[in-house]
């Protein structure tokens, strides 16, 4: 996959280390075979303490890039829902008033 993505031009960087840590996750999970199951990907999808939504975000979409590959290439693998991977809150910034009290 990650062959994949750098010949179509990504630049993939910062994922195979996520993909790793997946690996590892799995293997720590007793995983055999290569197929994603749902209850896997469910335990791998839960939010982390004191992580950002956009962090757990980024998690989630590439496990479910993973999954969508290996179902191309004819392993399964259970895709997480699209709309699962809900947006985060929107940022409202705060407006500093600029009066100064005498």
């Amino acid at each position: 996959m990650i062959l994949q993505k750098r010949s179509l031009g990504y630049k993939f960087d910062s994922s195979p280390r996520l993909l790793y840590k997946f690996d590892q996750f799995c293997l720590a999970h007793g995983c055999t075979e290569p197929v994603l199951s749902k209850e896997l990907v469910q335990i791998w999808s839960q939010k982390r303490p004191n992580e950002a939504h956009a962090t757990m975000q980024n998690r989630l979409g590439i496990i479910r890039q993973l999954a969508l590959y290996m179902n191309q290439i004819g392993v399964h693998a259970y895709v997480l829902p699209k709309n699962i991977i809900l947006k985060g809150p929107a940022y409202i910034p705060y407006i500093f008033s600029s009066t100064l009290s005498h």
